[in-house]
């Protein structure tokens, strides 16, 4: 994937467990409807290798109840501030047991 942006649809990846972005080219990855929970519904790992211009993250991220793990290498400071940001509103939302791993 590369470009501008990345929009999720709503719906688009419901039985998605892991998601690995591997040299992930975009600058906004964001969704159609920030209010939405109808992205990752069964998403238990994110991924993000080399990813260095990424500057904003899909808000739906952050109330993924089954979300347990995100691992973040190689990737610019941003990118690590957006994974913190995703873990605040996790706990925020009660999942306190994600599991961030940065490098």
């Amino acid at each position: 994937m590369e470009g501008q942006r990345w929009e999720l649809m709503e719906g688009g990846f419901p039985k998605l467990r892991v998601l690995t972005l591997t040299y992930f080219k975009v600058v906004e990855w964001t969704e159609t409807d920030p209010d939405s929970d109808d992205y990752f519904l069964c998403l238990q790992q994110l991924n993000l290798d080399s990813t260095r211009i990424l500057k904003m993250m899909p808000s739906c991220l952050g109330r993924i109840s089954t979300l347990e793990t995100i691992e973040i290498d190689h990737c610019g400071d941003r990118v690590k501030s957006l994974v913190r940001e995703i873990e605040e509103a996790q706990k925020n939302y009660g999942n306190v047991n994600l599991e961030i791993i940065i490098d």
